[in-house]
């Protein structure tokens, strides 16, 4: 007999992440890294450590497509220096050199 414990939220927590992971694709969430991404760079806000991260972490999940056109993006964020915060200058080149492989 095999006794299962439920502590509510770590029941539930287990629930909804099996949750999203047969909801979404690898393809969706390219899509919503991208996103992600897209809204961070350039903001002066905390999420830019958050998914600047993520990115880094996650980076397979990325096609070469997404990739190279966050590396454009950054490389056009560099030009104009509107990282957002100066502080995130070193986020988004640490991103860049994720995506670029080094």
């Amino acid at each position: 007999m095999k006794i299962i414990l439920s502590f509510g939220f770590l029941d539930l927590s287990r629930r909804f992440g099996l949750y999203w992971r047969r909801l979404m694709n690898k393809m969706e969430l390219n899509d919503l890294m991208v996103c992600a991404f897209r809204y961070a760079l350039g903001r002066k806000t905390y999420v830019v450590a958050t998914i600047g991260e993520l990115l880094i972490k996650h980076k397979d999940i990325l096609s070469e497509t997404s990739k190279a056109q966050m590396i454009r993006d950054i490389n056009r964020v560099t030009k104009t220096a509107n990282y957002g915060m100066d502080i995130d200058k070193n986020i988004w080149i640490r991103v860049r050199t994720a995506l670029e492989g080094y």
